[in-house]
């Protein structure tokens, strides 16, 4: 039986403001953008894409925007990823914290108020 899903391609992240999160991405997170065009852009993050898609912000109900998203970045070293994106502006919920797990995580926030996360694995 052939598989059905392999890996994840792209990871889409909504937005209100088109171009403030273009800059955020590629100018703070500093993610290389691929491809743009109207109300969307691309940038590569490895094996997947992550995909900002303006929404209408006039849409007061929204659903997709300002929320926690359930996506992490790989940082091999959280606590630096800390001090580099705080020293730019980034609005962090709380400093890096050590996991039972033995991985250390850290959630932001882009400018449309979605959270992200930082996650520093453990050395195998």
């Amino acid at each position: 039986m052939p598989t059905l899903l392999t890996e994840i391609s792209t990871v889409r992240v909504f937005t209100p403001d088109l171009p403030r999160s273009i800059a955020f991405y590629r100018d703070v997170l500093e993610l290389r953008l691929q491809f743009e065009g109207p109300g969307y852009a691309g940038f590569a993050t490895g094996q997947a894409t992550l995909l900002l898609e303006a929404t209408d912000p006039d849409d007061a109900d929204e659903p997709f925007v300002a929320r926690f998203l359930g996506v992490s970045f790989t940082a091999p070293d959280v606590a630096d990823t800390y001090r580099t994106l705080s020293a730019r502006g980034v609005e962090f919920l709380n400093p890096p914290e050590a996991q039972a797990w033995g991985g250390v995580l850290a959630h932001f926030r882009d400018p449309a108020g979605n959270v992200l996360t930082a996650v520093q694995y453990p050395a195998r």
